[in-house]
């Protein structure tokens, strides 16, 4: 597959599923995604735990330090790819039945050329579905995933359960 690619596997997601479980008024705080009008994120909660200043500069907001499990997963991602400038972390839930439709993401100031994307599934069942043009693949908890946000992507939530992931946004170390 060249739109999906595993990069960390043996992440221990329950303490930061505690915690989401646990500050359950951090859902949608901040709707900055989710309550724009025509976005494709209608379907979905968010947490969002650093989101963009100017330029490419992204700041860390409350809840980054209220969750503080997902710290460790954060830097440990960053470690593996060589990340050099850590960006937008979101947590998204995609109840049941429904979807996120199709779509290439294209942010402000060109960040998605900027940052590379990587998903970080905390709890998802067989069922959804994580489409990037013509591949499939189902994201498993515990594994992160780089995936290839510049093309068209959509997921289908066809579980009977939440389907919760870290979108983490991380420019990797690149030589001069």
């Amino acid at each position: 597959m060249s739109n999906f690619r595993r990069v960390l596997t043996d992440i221990d997601v329950r303490p930061l599923l505690g915690q989401v479980a646990n500050h359950s008024k951090l859902w949608n705080t901040n709707s900055s995604r989710t309550s724009v009008v025509s976005t494709v994120h209608y379907a979905v909660d968010d947490i969002i735990l650093r989101f963009p200043g100017k330029g490419v500069e992204n700041w860390n907001l409350s809840p980054f330090n209220a969750l503080t499990e997902a710290q460790p997963i954060v830097f440990r991602l960053m470690g593996v790819v060589w990340g050099e400038l850590l960006g937008r972390v979101v947590i998204s839930r995609l109840p049941p039945g429904r979807t996120i439709p199709p779509h290439i993401d294209r942010l402000q100031n060109d960040r998605t050329m900027f940052y590379h994307r990587y998903q970080v599934p905390l709890a998802s069942e067989p069922g959804v579905e994580f489409h990037i043009e013509d591949e499939q693949m189902f994201l498993e908890p515990g594994n992160a995933y780089w995936i290839a946000n510049t093309k068209q992507h959509w997921v289908v939530n066809n579980s009977n359960a939440e389907r919760i992931s870290m979108i983490v946004d991380i420019r990797p170390f690149s030589p001069q």
